[in-house]
């Protein structure tokens, strides 16, 4: 494995005396040091020393920037100081700021968290391997509030990291997002926050719960975020511009951030590089800059992620110059869909389309079949892979008059909205509900949420050598009048390549008091890599679904992933109108 090399004093010190003794312990006083009653609770019976203490133990970071009073605590060794900017961070060190503090570390995956005051942040395992192409980290937070940035090189295929806190487990997939942990208020989990203040292998990040007197919100800034509450077992998303609530009492609901409030959470956790004035500073700079004449002189820029190297005196790291954080995608669009039509002529669910088989999202039309009634059909231009979509034309299937709304134009426009991507997959969710669709005097509208999946297809030939287990994500929509209930969940299956198999295909949706599962089996097309189920089980709320579809492929030039589209109808009084439900659903993961 190739590994960072961290320098010491002189190269002959590393040679002579080995890699711990060139973090030698720096015992002059800093200076620094804050009153025993202003330490936390938890560092009350600790003699926290002003001065660097090093530790037998493998450096995974630096401290870039101190404002005020940072704590770090050595958890092996129960050694405790008072932290300076350039100070090495250590595998299981333990953060604290105090009040008014803020602290900034830079880490050799070059992901970077920032602190606000009294949190604390413990780092309980982050690996850079080079060789594997992989990074992970496991922080565990405890109180307060940090804004953690994910850094995606080309270096890195599978990117993983997790924070714990009291209340929740959460998946989230993006570069910037924020939590914070505090005490529990007491409202339920449903109301809406107080206040609302985002990396598929770009980033695992779990909360988990301890106890209940604490909760924990999550930020979203860039990427999305599945929140599964560790109470009542029900995950939600969030996406940027959204903030969830994970109380004692379980799983809130996404919230629109108020940009009030998200400019105050990131003021309040900000930490800028060594030698990089505060945001509010820069403003000023701008400012003052647009209202003076034109010069020559530099006006302020704010980075997201500072990637310079920082060298400190007890030792420095040496970081490789980052790569372009170029976003990798797909260079073709094959994949699946799911939507709901809902009939405003009696305000029912008509039925759930769903692509039986492989569509290319690069041509000029794509097309989804009626679950209920496999005669109807729904089908869409993509013009190259969701650009600037329309629905071309709607067929019900069944009805006393025309059952075909012909040939639809330009103005029936689909808006998407994407949940993910990875080097292979692009998939999220869309609607149209800008136009009604008129078939025989009815109106309908696709008015809750559709899903969909698109990338490149593994090759056939590839296929008889891909072997394996896969899981992943889930999303999905519970039918209603109002614009349907968001659902999200899990999947997983066995995939035999050289037989031409999908085994043990089970999924699990939850949403509000809604469950969507689907078990069974499925076989790949004869030479592709696309298949569908045959005989699975399908189930909407603990009862037997009427009918119900899901077709899907391998991605990727070795089926490093998979993914696909479904739905499920039910009628239980098979044919009386008014108890029709149904769900559409995505899925998403990898080996």
């Amino acid at each position: 494995m190739k590994r960072y090399i961290f320098v010491a004093f002189t190269a002959l010190t590393f040679l002579f005396f080995g890699f711990q003794t060139a973090f030698c312990q720096v015992t002059d006083p800093r200076g620094n040091a804050a009153p025993s009653e202003a330490l936390p609770e938890d560092l009350e019976d600790l003699d926290v020393k002003d001065y660097f203490i090093a530790l037998e133990a493998e450096p995974i970071g630096l401290i870039q920037t101190v404002t005020g009073h940072v704590v770090v605590l050595h958890e092996k060794t129960n050694q405790a100081y008072f932290a300076a900017q350039g100070d090495t961070v250590f595998q299981h060190d333990a953060l604290f700021t105090l009040e008014e503090s803020r602290c900034r570390v830079r880490f050799i995956s070059e992901d970077v968290i920032t602190m606000g005051k009294d949190a604390r942040i413990e780092i309980e395992e982050l690996v850079d391997d080079h060789e594997l192409q992989k990074k992970k980290s496991n922080f565990s937070m405890a109180r307060g509030k940090a804004m953690f940035y994910v850094v995606r090189l080309f270096r890195h295929k599978n990117v993983s990291a997790s924070v714990k806190t009291k209340t929740a487990v959460a998946k989230i997939r993006g570069t910037k997002f924020g939590v914070e942990v505090r005490k529990a208020s007491g409202r339920l989990a449903q109301s809406k926050p107080l206040y609302i203040a985002d990396a598929s292998d770009s980033g695992l990040f779990y909360l988990a719960q301890a106890n209940n007197d604490t909760e924990t919100v999550v930020h979203g800034f860039e990427g999305i975020v599945d929140v599964l509450s560790t109470i009542d077992k029900i995950i939600q998303t969030v996406t940027k511009g959204q903030s969830l609530l994970m109380t004692m009492i379980g799983a809130g609901v996404p919230q629109p951030t108020d940009p009030a409030a998200a400019q105050q959470f990131m003021e309040e956790t900000e930490a800028p590089p060594p030698g990089e004035a505060p945001a509010e500073e820069k403003k000023k700079a701008v400012e003052k800059e647009a209202a003076a004449p034109a010069t020559t002189d530099t006006i302020y820029t704010v980075d997201t992620v500072d990637t310079t190297e920082v060298t400190q005196d007890q030792t420095a790291i040496s970081v490789e110059e980052a790569a372009p954080t170029t976003e990798i995608r797909p260079t073709e669009h094959y994949g699946y869909f799911s939507s709901m039509l809902t009939n405003t002529s009696n305000s029912l669910l008509k039925d759930v389309y769903a692509s039986s088989e492989r569509q290319d999202f690069d041509s000029s039309e794509v097309e989804a079949t009626g679950i209920a009634v496999t005669t109807g059909y729904m089908r869409a231009n993509p013009d190259s892979g969701f650009s600037s979509p329309y629905l071309t034309e709607v067929d019900v299937g069944v009805g006393a008059g025309p059952t075909n709304s012909g040939a639809l134009d330009l103005s029936y426009t689909i808006s998407h909205t994407e949940l993910g991507y990875n080097a292979y997959q692009e998939w999220g969710y869309w609607t149209m509900t800008a136009k009604p669709v008129e078939i025989d005097g009815t109106n309908y509208y696709v008015d809750n949420k559709g899903y969909y999946i698109m990338g490149d297809y593994t090759p056939d030939a590839a296929v008889p050598g891909v072997s394996g287990t896969y899981s992943g994500n889930a999303w999905g929509t519970y039918w209603s009048l109002a614009g349907g209930t968001d659902m999200t969940g899990t999947f997983s299956c066995s995939v035999n390549g050289a037989a031409g198999t999908v085994t043990n295909f089970d999924l699990d949706l939850a949403g509000g008091v809604h469950t969507a599962t689907i078990d069974g089996n499925g076989t790949f097309i004869a030479g592709t890599s696309d298949f569908s189920l045959q005989g699975a089980t399908y189930e909407i709320d603990g009862s037997t679904a009427t009918s119900g579809a899901l077709a899907g492929g391998l991605y990727g030039p070795n089926g490093e992933y998979i993914g696909g589209a479904g739905g499920i109808y039910y009628d239980p009084t098979l044919g009386y109108a008014g108890d029709e439900v149904g769900v559409d659903l995505l899925f998403q993961g990898s080996q």
